[in-house]
């Protein structure tokens, strides 16, 4: 297929579905998972640039990767959405502390232990953007 860079979009998925007909099994259940994952990735840029509604990323995601998978990508938005809420709340709160003590103490406020190692990180990169 390299070979052959003028083949025609329905030649070329052909000429891939029988590469990947020829695949060990292992190699293409990973393939089909990396393929997946792009997919996801895909669709979410798409779902970033629309400013899709909560309604109509679930109906999106829902429609092409099944309600199952709609489901768990909307609890990973809700997750994401408490994050930076808290994140928010935490750097609004900071000017305030004036002690490293009272910014543990607003830490363990917002933050789970887990949550406090990437704080940091977290606070950086909303810096740089």
């Amino acid at each position: 297929m390299l070979r052959h860079p003028n083949l025609e979009p329905e030649a070329r998925q052909r000429a891939l579905a029988e590469l990947e007909a020829d695949l060990p099994e292992p190699l293409r259940a990973g393939r089909a998972e990396l393929v997946r994952h792009l997919e996801v990735l895909s669709l979410e840029q798409s779902l970033r640039a629309q400013r899709a509604s909560p309604p109509e990323r679930f109906e999106q995601r829902a429609a092409r990767f099944g309600v199952e998978v709609a489901t768990r990508l909307m609890r990973l938005d809700e997750e994401e959405q408490d994050w930076n809420r808290r994140l928010d709340a935490y750097a609004a709160a900071l000017p305030s502390a004036r002690t490293e003590q009272e910014r543990a103490r607003l830490q363990e406020h917002w933050f789970t232990p887990e949550e406090r190692l990437r704080l940091e990180a977290a606070l950086s990169a909303r810096s740089q953007h």
